[in-house]
């Protein structure tokens, strides 16, 4: 009898420890901040700063910030636009006033060849693309310092669409096709990706994190 009791105890003290764990596994889980929340107070914070401001907060929190995959695709969904916004921006430009948007075209593969070769943080420095070159030419891509009003797109953009070319379409040999554009009596370099006439469109953002 008393073994029984003993035995009822220990089943009793091991079911309530493993409850206790299982309850402070998902209080550290609910407690862990959603950092990477697209909409998150915290980043709202971060785009009400001025320009200056959120480049050196981005560089400053960059090794958290791309540590984490979710974050990438936060950024790609904040330069996704609709095919006739891209078209109105694009025909605005004096280069493409025909209706015939010129475009230079890379290899979403080879363009990641190219940010790879790049050694620093990722927003230790953005990509500009030279339309005055062909897309083989070794300066085409540039690696500079976030400036105010260019069209400079950082390297987490870059690499969030083609992460997302990666798990949604890598079979399909898609395509950066990089064109001239006019927004806001500004002129701009914007982009598709896609191949056989299925695309996703992007412009250029302002915000030096994006």
């Amino acid at each position: 009898m008393k073994k029984l009791i003993y035995l009822v105890f220990v089943f009793a003290f091991l079911s309530c420890e493993k409850k206790g764990n299982e309850e402070i596994e998902l209080t550290n889980e609910s407690e862990t901040p959603d950092f990477f929340d697209c909409d998150s107070e915290q980043m709202r914070m971060v785009r009400g700063m001025t320009t200056v401001e959120q480049a050196a907060w981005y560089h400053e929190n960059q090794n958290k910030l791309c540590s984490e995959a979710s974050f990438f695709n936060c950024v790609r969904s904040f330069h996704n636009i609709s095919a006739l916004e891209f078209y109105d921006y694009a025909v605005a430009h004096p280069q493409n006033s025909t209706g015939k948007i010129a475009y230079r075209k890379i290899s979403a593969q080879k363009l990641d060849s190219i940010l790879n070769t790049f050694e620093g943080a990722c927003y230790d420095k953005y990509v500009t693309f030279d339309l005055g070159k062909q897309p083989n030419a070794v300066d085409f891509i540039k690696f500079k310092d976030f400036k105010e009003d260019s069209s400079r797109y950082s390297i987490p953009l870059l690499k969030g669409i083609i992460n997302h070319i990666q798990q949604n379409g890598a079979g399909l040999n898609p395509e950066f096709e990089i064109c001239s554009a006019t927004i806001d009596n500004k002129n701009v370099v914007m982009f598709r990706v896609g191949s056989s006439g299925y695309y996703d469109y992007y412009n250029i953002s302002h915000d030096p994190g994006k």
